[in-house]
């Protein structure tokens, strides 16, 4: 098993930890293509190839203070509803 930590935002942190706590995997993920609507799907799908069964997953929480509070929601749920293995 990894532990998983994710701080979604239009260019997400992404780091993988092992059971020892070493760091096996740390990149910031950004999707493909400049419009919203591709970037973020992609990014999601990003997030999700990267994710293992049976890892365990922490994912930061929203940023509503943004002046992008709308489009980091999106992302963030986005990535919490691709699938169970988020929640």
């Amino acid at each position: 098993m990894s532990f998983v930590g994710i701080d979604p935002s239009t260019k997400t942190g992404f780091v993988v930890l092992d059971e020892h706590e070493d760091v096996q995997r740390a990149k910031e993920l950004t999707g493909i293509g400049s419009v919203d609507t591709k970037r973020m799907r992609t990014l999601i799908h990003e997030v999700k190839d990267h994710v293992q069964k049976g890892d365990l997953v922490c994912i930061e929480g929203f940023g509503f203070a943004s002046q992008q509070a709308v489009q980091l929601g999106g992302i963030g749920w986005g990535m919490r509803m691709r699938g169970g293995y988020l929640l």
